[in-house]
């Protein structure tokens, strides 16, 4: 095995998920991104600053902005300077936009079932666990072996 192999297959799945999940999307009138958006803000309780959504999305401030420009025009949030701060702008969900989440996630759920269709339990455990791992090396980019460091 080639040692570019793995990451090279890795990015092709990241690619071909992102893909298919934006063409399942499109029905919805969505991307990917403005459905991880959605998710965000729910998960925070329906409102943050887009500062806040850019750390939390670990995506640039202009990144958001533009995202969240967009999602306004179509009526899934709604946008208002920060009362206490107003280089900040506040972000609200629609109840459009949670209606399109509750879409969107079983549009997840088909595309979870399919990326490990035909793997059993303890495979896909497995798989889990492996992929962990490989998540926790790069996390610890620091150390030149690419290993997790002992502890002392």
């Amino acid at each position: 095995m080639e040692d570019y192999e793995i990451p090279s297959l890795l990015k092709k799945i990241h690619d071909r998920m992102k893909a298919n999940f934006d063409a399942e999307l499109k029905s919805l009138g969505m991307t990917f991104s403005q459905m991880r958006t959605i998710y965000v803000l729910e998960k925070s309780g329906g409102q943050l600053t887009q500062k806040k959504i850019a750390e939390l999305m670990d995506v640039s401030h202009p990144t958001v902005v533009g995202i969240v420009s967009r999602m306004e025009k179509a009526g899934y949030v709604v946008c208002e300077k920060d009362p206490d701060d107003h280089r900040n702008k506040i972000v609200t969900l629609t109840e459009l936009a949670l209606d399109k989440n509750r879409e969107g996630r079983e549009n997840h759920r088909r595309a979870d079932a399919r990326l490990v269709a035909g793997l059993s339990d303890a495979e896909k455990e497995t798989l889990l666990s492996l992929l962990n791992r490989v998540y926790e090396n790069l996390e610890n980019r620091g150390d030149e072996s690419g290993c997790a460091k002992a502890d002392s």
